[in-house]
């Protein structure tokens, strides 16, 4: 679990140790939902090649897929969908700088990505009709191609039982608990031990508040208050 001394003093009045075992946690908070499902986490070996089938771009396209279709069975096919899934992708990715004119606008950019992950996918070199020349796929691999393995480097994109969808560090499981902590503002994921949890990763949930506090007075109408015991 990673706080700041912020957080540390904002907090430190609903956190105290157990008090038959020192080495137990006790936070208080909510338990405000629960893993429904988890695409595998995003990581890759990075072969020598990343066009055709099989390599890093033809892999890039299948876990965005999966992560797209798992948005439209949890939220359906709304009209949103798309932001939906391209705004949970980039919450959760890690800080790295993006190439020159990288696409974040929702829609242009999932589209911009497949029409070059699949042009690198498809590339062949001796072909007079490949779309893409040798130093259009040399830029594109030195480039995006390898920004975008790593901000999803060991990430899992997931749902819920209530129907949200997230994306949480690779250690989670289907049905470990969405937890929010009074006097922190991120959302957390417990894996329950017996009577205890244990952490799993910080997370990303789409459509909770970041914002601990009002999120807290909001949820607080819909859930109990509890005392977890972390491990």
């Amino acid at each position: 679990m990673k706080y700041s001394a912020g957080d540390k003093l904002s907090a430190h009045k609903f956190w105290a140790t157990d008090t038959v075992d020192q080495k137990v946690l006790q936070i208080k908070g909510l338990e405000v939902d629960h893993i429904q499902e988890v695409i595998d986490d995003y990581s890759w070996d990075w072969p020598n090649k990343v066009g055709f089938t099989g390599g890093v771009a033809d892999r890039m396209l299948q876990w965005l897929k999966c992560c797209l279709l798992l948005t439209c069975r949890t939220i359906g096919y709304a009209k949103d969908y798309v932001e939906v899934y391209w705004q949970t992708l980039f919450a959760f990715a890690r800080s790295s700088e993006p190439p020159p004119d990288f696409p974040f606008d929702p829609v242009h950019g999932l589209q911009s990505h497949r029409r070059l992950l699949e042009k690198i996918r498809d590339f062949e070199p001796h072909n007079d009709k490949s779309d893409l020349d040798q130093e259009e796929l040399k830029e594109a691999a030195d480039s995006t191609v390898p920004y975008l393995g790593n901000i999803w480097r060991g990430r899992v994109f997931f749902s819920t039982k209530k129907g949200r969808i997230g994306m949480a560090d690779k250690n989670i499981k289907v049905d470990d608990s969405v937890c929010l902590f009074c006097g922190l503002s991120p959302m957390y994921i417990l894996q329950a031990l017996d009577h205890n949890y244990s952490f799993k990763s910080e997370a990303y949930i789409h459509g909770l508040m970041d914002d601990a506090a009002s999120a807290l007075g909001i949820l607080q109408k819909d859930f109990e208050p509890k005392i977890f015991k972390i491990l």
